[in-house]
C-alpha cells in the first residue's frame, strides 16, 4: 500500500508535513500480515504534542475502504462504568456500517448481538440477581447482618455459576464476532482481514478505567484476525497505573503484558510544532500574511511567511527552553492578544513579552516596569529564566528595506543626501532583538526619535557596514518608522499580555 498524505484528507485532516505517512504505511503492511492468523496489539506511544490523534485518525481514514476499521475515543466513554460496552458498541457500529443490509436481519447477526450483550459485566450481575436473588451492588450492605453466612454462600455459588456461564458466553461471543466479521469480508465490498481497532486517548482516562479497558482487550478480544492499535503517552499511563497500585509498582512491566510491541512516534521539534499551529490558525495567518503588518520584508507567497515567522517563534521558544505544552499555551495567548488589539503593534515584541510571562512572572514584572539590565548583564538576565539550562544563543535573519525611510536624509539643517540604502539581510540574536524592540517601545515620541536616529547615521551612508554601525541605527530607524504612529505603549502591551495570560 502507498500512502500519500501530502494533501488535505477527505475528513479535512491537514497535510502531513512531518513525513509520518511512511510510518502508517509500514505499520499497515506489518499488521496485515500479523492479523491474518493471529491477534495483535500495538501500542503507539507518543508524548503530548507529537500528534498521535491526528496520526491515528488519518491512518484509520486511509485504510477504511480496504479493511474493516473501528475508531474508539476512550476518553469519551470514560464516564461509563464498563469499558467492554464502550468497545463493543463501537465495534457494532463499525461492522453494521460495513455489513450488507440484506444480512442485518439474518438470525446469526441477531444471535451475535445477543451473545455480545450476554458477556457484559452488567449482564452477569443480572444473571446472579435473577437466579440467586442477590444484588451484587447492594450485597455489601447486608454482610454484617444475621444472614451474612447464607448470603456469602449464595455469592460463592452465584459467582461460580456466573463464571461458568461467562466463560461459555465469551467463547460464543468470540465466535459471533468472527462470524459477523466474516460476513463483512465476504460482502463483495473489497474488504479484507484483519479488523483494525484504533483506540485513542487511553492515557487521559481515569486510571481504573484505563486498566479495565486493557484487561478487556486482553481477555475478551484476543481473537484471530483482529488487531488493536492503542495510542497512549506511555509514561503518563504508567503514572496512572502507579496511582492505583502504588508508587513502587512496576507499571512498565505490567503494561508490557498487554502489548505485543510498542512504536514511539517522534516528537516534533519546536519549528515543526509551531509551523503546524500557525498553519491551522486563521487568526495568525490573517495577521502574519499581511506584509503591511511588519517592519521587515515578509514573503507572502505560498507558505513562505508561515515558515518565516515559525523560525522566529521557534528561536524564541528555544532560547527560553519551552516544552511543547508551554509553546501551545504561548501561541494561544498570542492569538488571543491579536484578536483584541486594534492599534498597530509589533508582533515580535508582543510574542517576546508573552514568552517571558510564560516562563517567569518575576522577570516579566521587571521588564514591564521599564527596567532592563545594562548590556553586559543581558545574557545573564535571560539565563536566570531558564534555571540550570544552558542559554541557547538562537539567531534570526531578516530582510529590511532602507527605502521605506524616504528618498533623502538631512545631514544638517541645510543639506540633504539621497537615500542609497537598499534591501539588506541582517542577522540578530533573539536577545539582541528583544532589547532593540523594548528600547523602541518605551519611547514616547517616536517621530522625534526617528528623526534623530536618521540624522546620526545619514552622514555615514556610504560606509560598507552602514547597517551595523551605531548600534544597528538603520534597523532602529526602520522599526521606529513602522511604529511611529502606534498608540501602544509598554503599559498597553502589559495590559494585553495580562489579559491573554488568563488563559491557563
Amino acid at each position: 500500500m502507498l500512502f500519500d498524505w501530502s494533501k488535505i484528507s477527505r475528513s479535512e485532516y491537514p497535510p502531513d508535513r512531518l513525513d509520518r505517512s511512511k510510518y502508517a504505511e509500514f505499520l499497515t503492511n506489518f499488521l496485515i500480515e500479523k492479523g491474518k492468523d493471529e491477534n495483535y496489539v500495538l501500542n503507539l506511544n507518543a508524548q503530548w504534542g507529537a500528534g498521535k490523534t491526528w496520526f491515528l485518525r488519518r491512518w484509520a481514514e486511509e485504510i477504511e475502504n480496504q479493511y474493516p476499521v473501528v475508531f474508539i475515543d476512550a476518553w469519551k466513554s470514560d464516564h461509563s462504568k464498563d469499558p467492554f460496552l464502550a468497545v463493543i458498541t463501537e465495534i457494532q457500529h463499525g461492522l453494521i456500517d460495513k455489513t450488507d443490509k440484506s444480512l442485518l436481519k439474518s438470525p446469526f447477526i441477531a444471535n451475535a448481538w445477543r451473545m455480545i450483550k450476554s458477556v457484559a459485566p452488567e449482564a452477569t450481575k443480572a444473571v446472579i440477581k435473577t437466579k440467586f436473588g442477590v444484588d451484587i451492588d447492594k450485597a455489601t450492605d447486608f454482610i454484617s447482618s444475621e444472614g451474612a453466612a447464607d448470603i456469602g454462600a449464595k455469592l460463592v455459588e452465584a459467582a461460580m455459576s456466573a463464571h461458568e456461564e461467562a466463560n461459555k458466553s465469551i467463547e460464543d461471543f468470540k465466535k459471533a464476532i468472527n462470524s459477523w466479521l466474516e460476513s463483512v469480508i465476504g460482502s463483495n465490498r473489497g474488504y479484507d482481514y484483519p479488523l483494525f481497532i484504533f483506540i485513542d486517548e487511553l492515557d487521559r482516562c481515569r486510571p481504573t478505567y484505563a486498566i479495565e479497558m486493557l484487561e478487556t482487550i486482553k481477555h475478551l478480544f484476543d481473537m484471530k484476525r483482529v488487531v488493536f492499535v492503542i495510542a497512549t503517552d506511555k509514561e503518563q499511563l504508567e503514572h496512572s497505573i502507579k496511582a492505583v497500585y502504588g508508587v513502587g509498582f512496576d507499571s512498565q512491566r505490567y503494561l508490557n503484558r498487554f502489548f505485543n510491541r510498542t512504536l514511539t512516534l517522534r516528537k516534533p521539534n519546536h519549528y515543526e510544532f509551531i509551523f503546524e499551529i500557525v498553519s491551522s490558525s486563521v487568526i495568525l495567518q490573517n495577521h502574519l500574511g499581511n506584509k503591511n503588518n511588519s517592519w521587515f520584508i515578509v514573503e507572502v507567497g505560498d507558505s513562505s511567511y508561515i515558515e518565516q515567522y515559525s523560525k522566529i517563534l521557534s528561536a524564541i521558544s528555544q532560547v527560553l527552553h519551552m516544552d511543547l505544552r508551554t509553546i501551545n499555551q504561548w501561541m494561544e495567548r498570542i492569538e488571543a492578544s491579536i484578536a483584541n488589539i486594534s492599534a498597530r503593534f509589533d508582533f515580535i515584541f508582543l510574542a517576546l513579552v508573552l514568552s517571558v510571562n510564560c516562563i517567569s512572572s518575576e522577570k516579566y514584572n521587571y521588564i514591564t516596569l521599564g527596567k532592563l539590565p545594562v548590556s553586559s548583564e543581558r545574557d545573564n538576565f535571560f539565563k536566570s529564566m531558564v534555571g540550570r539550562g544552558k542559554l541557547i544563543s538562537e539567531s534570526v535573519s531578516f530582510k529590511i528595506n532602507g527605502q521605506v525611510l524616504g528618498v533623502s536624509f538631512p545631514i544638517d539643517d541645510y543639506t540633504n543626501t539621497s537615500n542609497s540604502l537598499r534591501v539588506k539581510l541582517i542577522k540578530l540574536s533573539i536577545i539582541e532583538l528583544f532589547y532593540i524592540l523594548w528600547s523602541i517601545v518605551i519611547i514616547d515620541d517616536k517621530v522625534d526619535s526617528l528623526a534623530s536616529t536618521i540624522k546620526n547615521f545619514s552622514r555615514h551612508l556610504h560606509q560598507i557596514d552602514i547597517f551595523e554601525i551605531k548600534d544597528n541605527a538603520v534597523l532602529r530607524a526602520i522599526i521606529l518608522n513602522d511604529l511611529k504612529d502606534s498608540t501602544l505603549r509598554l503599559g498597553d502591551y502589559a495590559d494585553i499580555v495580562e489579559l491573554a495570560c488568563l488563559l491557563e
